[in-house]
């Protein structure tokens, strides 16, 4: 056998490993935490969804993501805190005022940066599309590559953080979820590279230690699903819930 054939039956047998272990997710033989990312006062077509949960994960970076969510809903619930969710509404607030009202329930963090990248951000919803995040993906037809080229590229100052490989994923990821959107190639979306889907890629060798890193791990499962009717997110929460489980049950 030659390398090129161990490498298919090598991907076969992963194939097959994550099969089962998608099977097992679906009949919660793998415990799964509560879905913390839902806001069960928004309705998922509403701009006021998709500003919710894209402006959540704009912050959401090198944080306990459970506390990052549980922070956006104490704000959205909040009448002294809510107005921060609308770009039109934080236009007219001073930097001060806007740093007192993220920072109330935890939702930013730091004084200075989560508040720029909030006010930045939503300044760009406020100049380029109307207030509304919807605008975006109606203009490049919900096309996933497209829309990874404007936030990560062509307009990659107006989205910090967001423009990042891990949150730009990472937001589509969460609308696919949370909201009604219907994205185009949702294959070109690629896994989230967060501390349990490395570790999970080494685990089902996916990837030798020495090669773990975000960007080989996001090019593995790319090639690794290319030609198979799954995309790499497909497998995030999969992944995720087994990790924090010490991937139990064994493949």
């Amino acid at each position: 056998m030659n390398v090129f054939d161990a490498h298919i039956m090598n991907s076969k047998k992963i194939i097959e490993k994550l099969i089962i272990l998608k099977n097992h997710f679906d009949e919660w033989k793998i415990p799964q935490l509560h879905e913390h990312e839902v806001n069960q006062w928004l309705q998922s077509w509403s701009r006021e969804n998709y500003l919710y949960f894209i402006m959540t994960c704009s912050l959401n970076y090198q944080r306990v993501s459970p506390n990052t969510w549980k922070s956006a809903l104490a704000t959205s619930e909040d009448r002294e805190t809510q107005e921060v969710f609308f770009p039109e509404m934080v236009a007219k607030l001073s930097e001060d005022k806007l740093r007192e009202k993220l920072m109330k329930h935890k939702l930013a963090l730091q004084k200075v940066k989560h508040i720029q990248i909030w006010k930045t951000i939503m300044q760009t919803w406020q100049d380029h599309f109307w207030n509304d995040p919807r605008k975006l993906f109606q203009q490049w037809n919900y096309e996933v590559e497209s829309i990874l080229q404007i936030v990560q590229k062509d307009l990659k100052k107006w989205f910090p953080y967001l423009s990042w490989p891990k949150l730009s994923n990472y937001f589509l990821f969460i609308l696919r979820a949370y909201s009604d959107i219907k994205l185009q190639n949702t294959y070109k979306i690629s896994i989230i590279p967060d501390t349990h889907v490395m570790q999970a890629t080494e685990v089902l060798a996916i990837l030798p230690a020495e090669e773990i890193s975000p960007i080989n791990v996001e090019s593995a499962w790319k090639k690794l699903l290319k030609e198979t009717d799954f995309s790499p997110i497909d497998f995030h929460s999969i992944l995720w819930n087994w990790s924090r489980n010490n991937f139990e049950p064994k493949l």
